[in-house]
Formats: structure tokens, C-alpha cells, sequence
């Protein structure tokens, strides 16, 4: 998926388009007609939904023969050069400590989609860094839609979290790899890293290392971990916790942001 909507707009023109699909309310479904205008693919509602009763319009391969049909993540067809990728409308930032990092700028669209949009970059992200070999996806997850779905079952129920920033960021920062095992080891492992985290912060030792904890996992003094502050002052401070155990039989470890 492309980051921007078309690769030869400019700064400017992107500025001027979050603009306009901030007027949408976005507590409401989104329908295909909404996105061809607010995305400049087409000048008018009117003439977008001519284009639809032409059978111009395709979602994911399949032709919308509605009016007010509701938009969906993916690939949005209009005509036949147009392509138009949608996921990608939430400021979002995901760094994956064990290799790959996606950067995707997402308007007020799709806020009421966010954490469908979330779970496919965090996707497309995994894949990348497979592609990289930084990442060897299980079989069971090799599907795109089952490592979405698998993607969101986590975020929505607590167990890989993201931060929202005051400033619209949302930011994911994971060892990926800790989150492809399956749903029983997940949920041990978030156990040992959300004991970890806080034993980090409860040192109170910003912006430097703490040397020989007691690892959450193998319970020898072996955990090493930082608290650092990543971006400081306005609009506000960020912090990232992280650390590993240096058993190599435990080879435990974390990375959160704070």
C-alpha cells in the first residue's frame, strides 16, 4: 500500500485534503461516494455516483453497484488507472524493535475505523519485514486477512497496545516476533512484559540503564533495562521502557512505549 494517496501530490495538496475529510463526521460510516470526492478522485457526489452506475467502481476487486456503500479498508478502483489506497488515513507510526518500521499518515476519515487501520499496517508491516528476513511469519498467520484479524483480536483486547498522542500520533513500538506465537503464549508473555515495565519505571531512573532485576519470566537477576525519554518537551514528553534478560536460556524481552 502506498503511504500517500497519490504519489505525485504535494505536501500542500495532502495539507489541503486532511483538511477537507476533517469536515466528514466520523462517527458515522463512510461511504465509497465521501472518499472518491474528499479524495480528489472525482470533482462531485453527483458524477461519482454516475461512475457507479457506469460500473466504474470497485472495492477490493468487487464492483459497488450502490449509491451508499459503506467504505471498508483496502484497494478503492475508479476507472481504470485510478487506484486509491485506503488504511492508511490515521497519523500512525509503528516502530518493531526486531526490524521494521511503517510510517502512515491517515486523515480524520477513518477515525472511526482506527483500530481496523492499525491492525493493517501492523500487517503490512509484519510482511515487510519478512520480506527483509527480519520476521519468518507462522504458516497459520501467513493469510494477509487472518494476520489482520489476528492483529485486531490483540489490540482490542489489551494485549499489544498503542499510544495516542496529543497531537494525533498514534505509535506502536513491539518486538513483533513475541506477537506471532500463539493467543495462550501471547498472553504469558504480556503478563512478564507489563511486570517488567513496571519494575523499570518503578526505579525511577529516567534516561538510563538499570543493571540485574529480577526477570519476570525465569526469575534470575538477570533482566537489563532502560527508561528513556525519546522526545522531550512540547507538546509533550515521550518515554520508551525496554530491556531483555540476559539468560540466554530465557532470552525474555520487551519494548513499550510510555
Amino acid at each position: 500500500m502506498e503511504l500517500i494517496p497519490f504519489k505525485n501530490w504535494s505536501g500542500e495538496e495532502l495539507k489541503t485534503w486532511r483538511q477537507e475529510a476533517s469536515k466528514i463526521d466520523s462517527s458515522k460510516d463512510i461511504t465509497v461516494v465521501d472518499v472518491m470526492v474528499h479524495s480528489k478522485l472525482i470533482p462531485s457526489k453527483s458524477q461519482a455516483r454516475k461512475l457507479i452506475d457506469q460500473k466504474g467502481v470497485r472495492l477490493n476487486g468487487k464492483l459497488v453497484t450502490a449509491h451508499d456503500a459503506i467504505i471498508e479498508l483496502g484497494e478503492l478502483k475508479v476507472g481504470k488507472l485510478k487506484v486509491f489506497s485506503l488504511g492508511h488515513y490515521l497519523k500512525l507510526h509503528i516502530m518493531c524493535s526486531s526490524g521494521g518500521t511503517a510510517s502512515v499518515d491517515l486523515s480524520p476519515l477513518f477515525q472511526s475505523k482506527k483500530i481496523e487501520a492499525i491492525a493493517d499496517a501492523l500487517r503490512s508491516t509484519a510482511f515487510f519485514m519478512e520480506r527483509k528476513a527480519y520476521l519468518k511469519i507462522p504458516v497459520q498467520l501467513s493469510d494477509e486477512r487472518i494476520l489482520s484479524d489476528h492483529f485486531k483480536k490483540l489490540l482490542l483486547s489489551g494485549l499489544m497496545n498503542y499510544v495516542e498522542r496529543e497531537n494525533g500520533i498514534i505509535e506502536i513500538d513491539v518486538y513483533m516476533d513475541e506477537y506471532m506465537k500463539d493467543l495462550d503464549e501471547i498472553i504469558k508473555y504480556v503478563k512478564y512484559r507489563d511486570i517488567a515495565v513496571e519494575l523499570i519505571k518503578n526505579q525511577k531512573k529516567k534516561d538510563g540503564i538499570t543493571w540485574n532485576l529480577e526477570c519476570p519470566k525465569c526469575k534470575k537477576s538477570t533482566l537489563n533495562g532502560a527508561y528513556n525519554i525519546i522526545l522531550g518537551g512540547n507538546p509533550e514528553e515521550k518515554y520508551n521502557v525496554n530491556g531483555s534478560c540476559q539468560n540466554y536460556s530465557c532470552s525474555f524481552k520487551f519494548n513499550e512505549l510510555a
